[in-house]
């Protein structure tokens, strides 16, 4: 029984090593594909939630960073690292990427 467990375990990491190497891949080039974007005028919080919800992106912003901040619309086809870019221009913001789709927004560094 427990070499039945060790092989279960084994055969689980070759599939996620699979994983890891074929599939990150695709992630990476459907996430770099430009989409349908329509963003109201409105507050950067709220543009980014609706953002994340048409691209698939997980933006994370706290609060008192983006507090009071108000952006253009947003409309037409984009990849949506440049949709985020574009939401972010004018705001002292920038965003870090942090892992699978994950993306931080900071106050900008000084260069």
């Amino acid at each position: 029984m427990v070499g039945w467990r060790k092989n279960k375990v084994v055969a689980s990491l070759i599939l996620l090593l699979v994983w890891a190497v074929l599939g990150a891949p695709q992630v990476d080039a459907q996430r770099e594909q430009k989409r349908a974007i329509a963003i109201e005028s409105q507050a950067l919080g709220t543009s980014l939630n609706e953002l994340a919800r048409q691209t698939g992106l997980q933006v994370v912003l706290f609060d008192e960073i983006g507090a009071d901040i108000i952006v253009p619309s947003l409309r037409g086809w984009y990849v949506p690292t440049k949709a985020l870019n574009i939401l972010l221009e004018h705001t002292g913001l920038e965003y870090e990427y942090m892992d699978e789709g994950t993306y931080i927004i900071q106050m900008k560094k000084p260069e």
